[in-house]
C-alpha cells in the first residue's frame, strides 16, 4: 500500500506524463514554411535601401552546401556541441548550464540543443518553465521524424538576427553589405557569436563582441589566423543607408500586396545626415547626450528626404526616436505669433516683456526667459526671434489658449488633454509630442499657411492639403525667424550663407534639445536627449540639435542659395518705437490694405485681474517678519481703479490693488469691479 506522500509522487509523475504527451501531440512541429510578405524598399532613383521581411520566415532558403563549412563547424562548437550525437536532449549540457547558473546566481545558461532552439523558433509558445519542458521534449520528438542534415538546414535558413532577417545569408548581407561566400573568418565568427544575442550588440563596433570571437577561434584552433589588431578593419564601415527602423515604419503603411516600394529617400542626403548627427552626438557624449534623431524633408512636396536615427545607449536599441513623444519647448511659438498676426498683429505690435506669474497646482509660478533677462517693451519680431517666454505668456492669455489649442490640433500635433490641462503652457511647450508629429505640423508653417501630410513614397494615398494660415500671417513669421539682427538680445550672432530661417526648443532641466531650420525648399527636424528622459549637461537647443541643423542645410545638397517668397500684400513700413532715448525707427512688416500700420500695444480694455487663478495654495516662510510676508493681487483694464476687495464676503479694499496678509487659514478672496468679478479660494500654509 502506498503511502500519502508516494501517492502524490506517482499522481505527479502521471500528470506530468499526461500533460507532456498531450502538449506534444496537440502542437505538431513541422519544418514547413508558410507564406511571406516580402517587400524591397527604394531609394528615390530606384536604388535598393533593404528588403524587409514582413512575415516570420526566410522563404529564400539554401542548400546545406551553400553554407562555409566553418559557419557549421563554428555553429556547432558555439552552441551545441554534441549536436551529431545526442536525441535532441543534451543531459550533460543541460547539468553544467545547471551548475554554471548556481556557480554565478543567476541564470547565464540554458544548454539548449540546435534542435531545441529549432523547436523554438517555429513554436510560438510563450518563454515559461513548462513551456521550455514541452520544447524539450518536441526536440527528442523533432529528431524521430527528421534527420540531422534537414534540421540544421532549417536552423541555418531561419535563425533569426536583427531588424526581421533570418538566417545566416540575410545576416551577411545586413551587416556586410556581401554575400557569405565573400566573408573572412573573422566575420563568420562575428555572424555565429551574434546569435546568442542579436540586439545586445552592434556588428559595426567589432570592438564589442571581439572577446567572444577570439574566444570562438581558440576552440576551433583558428586563432593564428585571425589577426586580432585588425578588428576594425574586419568590419568595414557602414556605406549603406541606416534606415531599418525607418523602413519598419513605412512597412506598417505600405499596401499589403506591394512588393517594390519606391521611397522618397535621397541616399546622398541621407548619408551625409547619418554622419553630422552621429558625430554631433559623439561630441555632446561626454555632457550627458546619448539618443538622437532627424528628419529632412522637400516641403514643397512634403517628401522625407531623410530619416535618421542615433543611438549611443543599450537602452534606445531598436527604438525609432523619430516616434517617441518629448516635450517640444519653443518650438511651437511660432504657431502662436502666427496666429496673432492672422488677427491683425503684425511684425512691429509691441508686447511688454515685464515679469509675469502663472498657476501651477494651486501654487504661483514665475515666468522667466531663459536669460532671467526683462527687456521692456519690444515687438513681436524682438520677442519672438529672441524666443522670450513672458511675451509668449502674455500673448496667449491675449489671443486665447482655446484658439492656440485649436491651432495646434489642426496643425498635427496630438493633444490628448482638454485644453484646460494644459492652460497658458501651451505657449512654451509644455505637451509632448515626437519628432515625426512636429515635422507635419512645421509644414504647415513652411508651406506658408497650408497643411499637408508627409509624404514617404510614391503610391501613398494622401489627404486633401488645407489651409490654417493666411500666407500673409505666415510669411510675417517666417521672415522673423530668418532674421539674424532680431534675435541678437538672446542667441548672438547666429547668421548662414543664404536666407534660412530656424527656432530653437529646450525643455526644462535640459532634457531635450530641438532645432527646425528651413530654407525656401528644406525643413530640417532635429532633437537631441536621452531616451531615458535624464537631463544633460546645459545642452540648449542652439548648442546642439541647431548646429546639426545648420551644417547640414549649409551643405551642397540643401543649399538652394534662394531667397523667400514674399506675399505682394505686405509691405515693410517705417515705424517708431518709443524708447528712453527718443524713437527707436525700424522696418516691419504689415498688410497692405491694414489700417493698423504703426506699433500697438497687446493690451486691451478689458478688466482683468492677476494673478488670475480660482485656487491658490501660498506658504509662509519663518525666516521672513510676519508683516512682510504679503501677497499682493492687481487689476488691471476699464474700471480697474474702482475694484471692490473683500475677503470672506467682508469689503476689505478699495483700488487696483490689495496687499493680502498671509495668515495661516482658509479665505475666499473676491474682486469686485461693476459686472466683473472673480473669486479665489486661498489656502495658506
Amino acid at each position: 500500500m502506498l503511502n500519502r506522500a508516494q501517492l502524490h509522487f506517482v499522481l505527479f509523475v502521471a500528470l506530468l506524463i499526461g500533460g507532456t504527451l498531450f502538449e506534444i501531440n496537440e502542437d505538431e512541429i513541422k519544418l514547413e514554411l508558410p507564406s511571406l510578405q516580402r517587400t524591397v524598399f527604394l531609394d528615390r532613383e530606384g536604388e535598393v535601401l533593404s528588403r524587409k521581411y514582413l512575415g516570420q520566415w526566410n522563404h529564400f532558403p539554401y542548400s546545406i552546401s551553400d553554407f562555409p563549412t566553418v559557419l557549421i563547424d563554428a555553429l556547432i562548437t558555439s552552441e551545441d556541441q554534441r549536436f551529431n550525437s545526442h536525441n535532441g536532449i543534451d543531459l550533460r549540457s543541460k547539468a553544467r548550464a545547471v551548475w554554471q547558473n548556481i556557480k554565478r546566481g543567476g541564470i547565464y545558461q540554458g544548454g539548449s540543443t540546435l534542435s531545441e532552439q529549432t523547436v523554438r523558433i517555429i513554436s510560438t509558445r510563450k518563454r515559461t518553465v513548462w513551456n521550455r519542458w514541452i520544447q524539450m521534449w518536441q526536440a527528442w520528438k523533432l529528431e524521430k521524424d527528421f534527420s540531422k542534415e534537414e534540421i540544421l538546414s532549417f536552423y541555418l535558413n531561419q535563425v533569426p538576427f536583427a531588424s526581421h532577417r533570418r538566417g545566416f545569408h540575410q545576416a551577411s548581407e545586413l551587416y556586410f553589405k556581401r554575400s557569405l561566400d565573400t566573408l573572412s573568418v573573422k566575420e563568420i565568427l562575428a555572424l555565429v557569436v551574434l546569435v546568442k544575442s542579436p540586439s545586445r550588440f552592434d556588428i559595426r563596433k567589432g570592438n564589442q563582441i571581439e572577446k567572444s570571437i577570439m574566444r570562438l577561434a581558440g576552440k576551433l584552433g583558428l586563432i593564428e589566423g585571425i589577426d586580432d589588431k585588425l578588428v576594425l578593419q574586419s568590419f568595414p564601415s557602414n556605406v549603406q543607408p541606416s534606415v531599418d527602423l525607418y523602413l519598419d515604419y513605412l512597412a506598417k503603411l505600405v499596401p499589403s500586396e506591394a512588393d517594390t516600394v519606391k521611397t522618397s529617400i535621397d541616399r546622398r542626403i541621407q548619408l551625409q545626415a547619418e554622419s553630422l548627427l552621429s558625430s554631433k552626438l559623439k561630441y555632446l557624449s561626454k555632457f550627458g547626450a546619448r539618443n538622437g534623431a532627424l528628419i529632412v524633408i522637400d516641403h514643397r512636396t512634403s517628401e522625407v528626404l531623410s530619416h535618421v536615427v542615433v543611438n549611443d545607449d543599450e537602452n534606445g536599441l531598436g527604438y525609432d526616436t523619430t516616434l517617441v513623444p518629448r516635450q517640444p519647448g519653443s518650438t511651437l511659438k511660432p504657431f502662436l505669433y502666427t496666429l496673432a498676426f492672422s488677427k491683425g498683429y503684425n511684425t512691429g505690435s509691441v508686447i511688454s516683456d515685464t515679469p509675469v506669474e502663472t498657476t501651477v497646482a494651486g501654487g504661483l509660478h514665475q515666468i522667466t526667459n531663459y536669460s532671467h533677462n526683462y527687456y521692456g517693451e519690444l515687438t513681436f519680431r524682438e520677442a519672438l526671434a529672441n524666443s522670450l517666454n513672458v511675451p509668449a505668456i502674455k500673448l496667449v492669455r491675449e489671443v486665447g489658449e482655446e484658439k492656440l489649442y485649436e491651432t495646434l490640433v489642426k496643425a498635427g500635433i496630438p493633444l490628448e488633454r482638454e485644453v484646460s490641462f494644459y492652460g497658458d503652457g501651451l505657449a512654451l511647450g509644455n505637451m509632448e509630442v515626437s519628432l515625426m508629429d512636429m515635422m507635419k505640423a512645421w509644414t504647415c508653417l513652411a508651406r506658408r499657411g497650408v497643411c499637408h501630410n508627409l509624404r514617404h513614397f510614391e503610391e501613398q494615398y494622401l489627404e486633401p492639403e488645407s489651409r490654417l494660415f493666411t500666407t500673409e500671417s505666415t510669411d510675417m513669421t517666417l521672415d522673423i525667424l530668418s532674421d539674424p539682427k532680431a534675435r541678437q538680445k538672446e542667441f548672438g550672432r547666429i547668421e548662414f550663407d543664404h536666407q534660412v530661417g530656424f527656432k530653437t526648443g529646450t525643455s526644462t532641466d535640459y532634457r531635450d534639445s530641438w532645432a527646425f531650420v528651413f530654407n525656401s525648399k528644406y525643413l530640417i527636424g532635429v532633437w537631441i536627449g536621452n531616451l531615458d528622459g535624464s537631463s544633460m549637461d546645459e545642452i540648449t537647443g542652439s548648442k546642439g540639435a541647431l548646429k546639426v541643423g545648420k551644417t547640414l542645410i549649409e551643405s551642397r545638397w540643401l543649399n538652394t542659395g534662394a531667397k523667400f517668397q514674399m506675399s505682394p500684400n505686405l509691405s515693410r513700413v517705417q515705424v517708431c518705437l518709443e524708447t528712453e532715448r527718443g524713437c527707436d525707427k525700424r522696418e516691419e512688416l504689415s498688410e497692405r490694405d491694414s489700417v493698423n500700420v504703426t506699433l500697438s500695444a497687446v493690451e486691451n480694455d478689458e478688466w482683468k485681474i492677476q494673478p488670475d487663478t480660482d485656487l491658490l495654495h501660498l506658504a509662509r516662510d519663518p525666516r521672513i517678519p510676519d508683516h512682510l510676508e504679503v501677497m499682493t493681487f492687481r487689476t488691471s483694464g476699464s474700471g480697474h481703479e474702482n475694484t471692490i476687495w473683500k475677503i470672506d464676503n467682508k469689503e476689505v479694499h478699495n483700488g487696483s490693488e490689495f496687499v493680502f496678509k498671509l495668515t495661516q487659514g482658509e479665505f475666499v478672496l473676491e474682486a469686485i469691479s461693476g459686472q466683473n468679478k472673480k473669486r479665489t479660494k486661498i489656502y495658506v500654509h
